[in-house]
């Protein structure tokens, strides 16, 4: 049974000119030919078109970040009329909860299945302190039950989702993030929209007592006896 940490949702606000997405385009990317009127924005898709967003660019591919693991998103003939909102999305490299809402339940659904469990144990190491050292037991986590030095403690693995908003405070355009939770699809209201590159991240519980590690060290006790 995963024992949650209890995560409040709060909110971070990110400084426009570290997150913006890049503009910079391979020399590889072509231009779109496109003959529609008035200012329009294409539909964009993930490689395979399981995630999809707005951008106004007429370019087969565009990067959604500007670091060395950008996520490239291909042009589509469908377009609709350019917004503001669609503009600003683009600025943050952001996509919409709603246009994605049966993709990200199929992987929350798949990301279920990934939870696991790590084992508590302790490290000893020696650190030096002027003349005199000590040896100092740091708390530390494995996947594996039959590690050396486990405390009988363990703390489940799972993942959560982080959506944005986007707000002027104090007359700039800020990103706003929300806390972890469970599903984007309960936030998709306050917080409409998420990053593929960090939408789903791992959450760990609070270390509880693994009841068969327990009993398995009294045995040993008892029979040391």
């Amino acid at each position: 049974m995963i024992k949650k940490l209890q995560i409040k949702k709060g909110i971070a606000s990110l400084s426009l000119a570290t997150i913006l997405c890049s503009t910079t385009l391979s020399g590889c990317v072509k231009k779109i030919d496109c003959d529609k009127q008035g200012e329009h924005a294409h539909l964009y898709t993930t490689e395979d078109e399981k995630f999809k967003t707005y951008r106004s660019g007429e370019f087969s591919q565009l990067p959604t970040s500007h670091n060395e693991n950008t996520i490239n998103i291909y042009w589509k003939e469908e377009a609709i009329p350019l917004t503001e909102e669609i503009e600003n999305m683009e600025k943050f490299c952001l996509f919409k909860i709603s246009d994605n809402v049966e993709t990200l339940k199929r992987r929350e659904k798949k990301d279920k299945k990934k939870g696991y469990q790590e084992y508590q144990y302790l490290s000893t190491k020696y650190r030096p302190k002027y003349r005199y050292g000590s040896y100092v037991p740091t708390i530390k986590y494995t996947t594996d039950k039959n590690h050396k030095e486990l405390t009988g403690m363990v703390r489940d693995v799972y993942y959560q989702y982080q959506g944005y908003k986007i707000e002027y405070v104090n007359g700039k355009l800020n990103l706003i993030s929300s806390g972890l939770v469970d599903s984007l699809e309960e936030i998709k209201e306050e917080y409409p929209y998420f990053n593929l590159k960090d939408y789903h991240q791992k959450s760990y519980s609070e270390p509880y007592a693994n009841d068969k590690e327990n009993i398995r060290n009294k045995q040993k006790q008892k029979g040391k006896k």
